[in-house]
């Protein structure tokens, strides 16, 4: 019987490091909000309130949502998320299902409301 108890716990403590390791490698556990998810692919550049005020949105001339929204459509912007933009905007297609992506735009277009 202890070595039943012994080998069942060496198995949760294996299956759980490994679980820690490899979540950390990727930046953590997947993002439970819209909000999270912009946080962590896009606010680097486009920033938190969506005004670009970021060093790198500085560095690559991004526009603030304001300026965007009036420019592409949201079906324009959603292609930009899916295939990416020139050398600075990585596709994202592989890595966010197309609700995931739609939420995004849709998350973005909002903040010019804001």
């Amino acid at each position: 019987m202890k070595s039943s108890f012994v080998k069942s716990f060496s198995l949760v403590a294996l299956a759980a490091t490994f679980v820690f390791f490899t979540l950390s490698a990727v930046g953590g556990p997947p993002p439970n909000s819209t909000q999270e998810m912009y946080n962590r692919k896009c606010a680097l550049c486009h920033g938190k309130d969506g005004n670009a005020n970021t060093h790198d949105g500085k560095k690559y001339k991004v526009p603030s949502v304001r300026v965007a929204v009036k420019k592409y459509s949201e079906a324009a912007m959603i292609k930009v998320v899916e295939e990416g933009k020139g050398a600075n905007m990585d596709s994202y297609s592989d890595e966010l299902s197309p609700a995931q992506i739609k939420a995004l735009v849709e998350y973005y277009r909002g903040l010019a409301k804001k």
